[in-house]
């Protein structure tokens, strides 16, 4: 899909614009655990990427990306905490409807588990195996452009699939994040800066 929209916008008009991006976010995991709800607290994490916008209308346009995520939760149990360290490639394809320097967008999104690794105080263990290698979610966001090409964003991230395995109605987890990040886009026309 990436590969698609990339030669679709060395094709189209000069008002295609590539960007970059790094920012949190603040993560935790929902679900069920013997049937009894469940929530982790949430954890900062990093989140770095890159994205193409291409317009379809003045108003409307395409946005694909390319993130690093790191999602999961913590823990406290008497004495100890418990962190969840859950590192994804994600890919959003994210339809923005703009307006002046407001845009706001919505997508399904595919996250790829880079690792999973359960932290307790120092100690470390590689936990991977225990989650599915993919993770489908629902991404809602918007950002504001200043001049300059630079932006704020700020979007949440509500997670479809439950990523333990294996997972049971009683039994399971989803991913939730809140993410804010500031980046700079290039390309566009002039105008577009002003905005």
């Amino acid at each position: 899909i990436i590969v698609a929209f990339i030669v679709l916008a060395t094709t189209a008009s000069a008002q295609v614009k590539f960007g970059g991006k790094a920012g949190i976010n603040i993560a935790k995991l929902s679900g069920k655990s013997e049937g009894e709800t469940q929530n982790l607290d949430s954890k900062v994490g990093l989140h770095i990427g890159g994205l193409v916008e291409i317009p379809v209308s003045e108003s409307f346009s395409v946005m694909p990306e390319l993130n690093f995520d790191q999602l999961g939760g913590k823990q406290s149990v008497s004495s100890f905490e418990t962190k969840l360290l859950m590192n994804y490639l994600s890919v959003p394809v994210l339809a923005k409807y703009n307006v002046g320097g407001l845009g706001i967008y919505a997508g399904p999104q595919v996250g790829l588990l880079l690792s999973a690794k359960a932290k307790v105080d120092s100690e470390e263990e590689d936990i991977k195996d225990q989650f599915k290698s993919t993770d489908f979610s629902a991404v809602f966001g918007a950002e504001y452009n200043f001049p300059y090409g630079i932006f704020v964003s700020a979007r949440y991230n509500l997670g479809l699939t439950k990523i333990t395995d294996p997972s049971t109605s009683d039994d399971y987890a989803k991913n939730r994040a809140i993410t804010v990040a500031v980046g700079i886009k290039f390309g566009g026309s002039s105008g577009s800066a002003k905005k």
